[in-house]
């Protein structure tokens, strides 16, 4: 036990945290086996015969445990072999995740919210390799940290980029009543020909639009050309139905499930004709708010609105439009600013749209329209009720 001890402080680098190590243990056992069987050996000469046949049994007990003891030892190895190649098989290895608790408390105290009171809560998502490869959809061979950093939207970073009244909107100047807080906000960029936009996706917004745009975004359907087809000018932008007729598809494999609708959201906005603006002037639908198309009751499937100017009308009972985010950062206004509205109500069809995509015919006649190019994600936070002022 003393020998097992030792060589699992020696392995460990002097901590003596639980559990022993297997190997320490039939390493001690063989050497115990090894010291029992020397000794018994020893005096074997100077012993009656009863003596002398009890140490035989001591001796033939000793070697028992080596015999164990080897055993053991070359199926732990035999095991940790197996596991290894399966690992290297299926291209996960331990250096992949968290390798030792040490590294594992040191990653939460990192994430711990130790500021004083003027800051938030707020604590930052960890993405393995993986992950944050499937949440930027980068380009192939871009799927480290780095990649985040080359993103074309002048904000990448939540914490560092936006201040709280971003994050925390609260009634004011922009918005008529306190939108829903905590839960999960994602930053996303999105490139289009008239510029980057940066949006803040609020999942305490609308649970179900959020979690709908985001997974847009992951699975590579917003990776490519989507037209604004009716963009109205001070009103909204309207877009979703890809320049890629297959993606259309109800049966597409992978973006078929689009065509699928979503259940209601909540409307956190305050509904009927007594609710359009209040006494300082401050409109219920503020200029930059995200939300879907509908028709109807749970009608929401992957058509989106941009609002692009302050609105009484919208968000006043139509269970589609209610938010899920909003358009964050001077640049990104500036682009709502100058997204091409020149053909309004009369841009492509949505029925061509969806059965052609957006093809050449549709690209000479429609030449000016402006194009979502592609989102990403590239910064995501959980943030808890928060306080005025972020240091």
């Amino acid at each position: 036990f003393v020998a097992a001890i030792a060589t699992h402080t020696i392995n460990h680098q002097a901590t003596l945290s639980p559990p022993i190590s297997l190997h320490s243990l039939l390493l001690s056992l063989f050497v115990s086996s090894m010291i029992v069987m020397g000794r018994q050996k020893l005096s074997f000469q100077n012993k009656s015969k009863s003596r002398r046949q009890h140490q035989h049994h001591i001796i033939f007990a000793s070697m028992v445990l080596l015999l164990l003891a080897i055993i053991g030892y070359l199926g732990w190895w035999t095991i940790q072999i197996i596991v290894r190649s399966r690992e290297i098989a299926s291209g996960t290895t331990v250096g992949d995740g968290i390798s030792s608790h040490s590294e594992e408390l040191k990653l939460r105290l990192e994430r711990r919210n130790y500021a004083d009171e003027k800051r938030p809560q707020m604590v930052h998502a960890f993405f393995s390799n993986d992950e944050l490869r499937d949440r930027l959809m980068m380009d192939s061979g871009s799927s480290s940290r780095t990649a985040l950093q080359s993103s074309p939207c002048p904000y990448n970073s939540i914490l560092k980029d936006l201040d709280t009244d971003d994050i925390f909107p609260q009634a004011g100047k922009r918005h008529m009543v306190n939108p829903p807080v905590g839960g999960n906000v994602t930053l996303v960029c999105c490139t289009t020909t008239a510029g980057p936009i940066n949006i803040l996706v609020h999942d305490k917004w609308a649970p179900n639009g959020a979690a709908r745009f985001l997974d847009m975004i992951t699975s590579g359907y917003m990776a490519s050309s989507i037209p604004l087809m009716r963009c109205v000018d001070k009103f909204l932008c309207q877009f979703g139905i890809h320049s890629n007729p297959d993606y259309n598809k109800r049966n597409h494999e992978k973006y078929g499930k689009f065509n699928r609708n979503i259940p209601d959201d909540p409307n956190w906005l305050p509904e009927g004709k007594e609710h359009r603006s209040n006494a300082d002037g401050i409109k219920r639908y503020a200029k930059g708010y995200m939300a879907f198309a509908g028709s109807g009751e749970n009608s929401r499937t992957k058509q989106l609105i941009m609002a692009l100017g302050f609105n009484k009308f919208l968000g006043g009972g139509s269970p589609w439009e209610v938010p899920w985010g909003e358009v964050v950062g001077k640049h990104s206004f500036s682009t709502l600013d100058a997204i091409n509205t020149e053909y309004g109500e009369h841009g492509p069809a949505q029925g061509k749209l969806n059965k052609r995509g957006f093809d050449d015919d549709m690209k000479k006649e429609f030449s000016r329209l402006d194009i979502m190019e592609k989102c990403v994600i590239v910064d995501r936070c959980e943030a808890n009720v928060p306080n005025k002022k972020m240091s």
